[in-house]
């Protein structure tokens, strides 16, 4: 704490941590011990993979359905990660966990390598989820969650140092909800806490820049809709980029159709990022207040929409004694995010 550090860099770690012990391998990757422990292995492989993708993406079509380098070289990391992965469930299979029914696995299992490995059907026979079968799916899921987590967790930081006076009110409601450091949090605890969602919405609402959705239409042709731009559009919000999450709670919002949010599409995907935002949100809160040490605005990647130059500090939060709870009531609008699109997009 009291020194400054790169908000991306930590993000990466953090999101390859969460990635890694807690929604695919079930391992503790010991990425967080300190700002010198190594990247694990598998996202070294995982950047390398996207790397490669990326430029095959660019070459044109009949490039890419011949041999090529860059289809060999991806080929042969997506293998390395695959053998990775089945390391992992060899150390996993020998733990404590038992076979169980889908639905019973899907509460009790770590991990998603652990529900394939101990998800049964209704026969009691193993489901057909193996590494095998699964791999690319799995590939595609490591890479992508790497890329948006770190992104969210990256603009996190800078939404808490930028916006102090929200900071404050979300740690005294956290306290007044009787949440503290030392404790455990469940998920029905944070489930109660309106202001933590309110914060956790309309701070995907203003990061998350390049989600798209892809809808089939009755004239079978593909309606593509650009989710961001709905979702900041001055027709339907009032004063979108005004980071102010107190409009949950007013009645004008309240009105909205039920989609008319839609950071991360619907369903389990939206689900598994709102609740690791609420998380993450809650112990830095509980633990950490955070100071900007930027120096100027923030430079930003368009295509992911990631924060490049945004570097910050930590500093111990108050003690319980010294929250002041006035701070729950009224509602301070800070100003608009100064945010400004870079000369040279990365």
């Amino acid at each position: 704490m009291g020194k400054s550090f790169d908000a991306l860099s930590w993000g990466l770690r953090g999101a390859a941590q969460t990635i890694g012990e807690v929604l695919i391998m079930g391992v503790d990757l010991k990425m967080l011990e300190n700002a010198k422990s190594p990247i694990a292995d598998v996202f070294h492989l995982l950047a390398r993979n996207l790397t490669l993708a990326q430029t095959l993406v660019r070459r044109r079509r009949i490039y890419r359905a011949l041999p090529n380098p860059e289809d060999r070289a991806k080929r042969v990391t997506e293998r390395e990660i695959v053998r990775l992965m089945d390391r992992s469930a060899d150390v996993m299979d020998t733990g404590c966990s038992q076979d169980m029914p889908l639905q019973e696995a899907a509460v009790n299992t770590s991990s998603v390598l652990d529900y394939m490995l101990h998800a049964t059907d209704e026969d009691r026979k193993k489901t057909n989820l193996n590494l095998v079968n699964t791999s690319s799916n799995i590939l595609t899921f490591l890479g992508a969650r790497q890329v948006t987590s770190s992104s969210v967790l990256s603009w996190l930081w800078f939404c808490l140092a930028t916006f102090p006076a929200k900071a404050r009110k979300l740690h005294a409601s956290l306290v007044a909800a009787r949440l503290s450091p030392e404790k455990e949090i469940t998920a029905e605890q944070l489930g109660k806490l309106e202001y933590l969602d309110w914060v956790g919405r309309w701070f995907l609402i203003i990061t998350v820049k390049g989600c798209i959705i892809r809808c089939s239409s009755q004239a079978r042709k593909d309606v593509i809709l650009p989710v961001h731009a709905l979702m900041v559009n001055s027709e339907h919000w009032k004063d979108p980029l005004v980071f102010n999450p107190e409009r949950w709670g007013t009645e004008e919002v309240k009105k909205h159709r039920k989609y008319a949010c839609l950071p991360f599409a619907t369903g389990i995907i939206k689900l598994a990022c709102t609740s690791e935002i609420k998380v993450i949100l809650t112990r830095v809160v509980l633990n950490f207040q955070i100071e900007s040490t930027t120096e100027g605005a923030v430079i930003y990647n368009f295509i992911v929409f990631k924060p490049l130059n945004f570097s910050t500090k930590l500093h111990k939060q108050i003690p319980i004694s010294e929250v002041d709870f006035d701070d729950l009531v009224g509602n301070r609008v800070d100003e608009k995010l100064i945010v400004r699109r870079p000369t040279n997009i990365v």
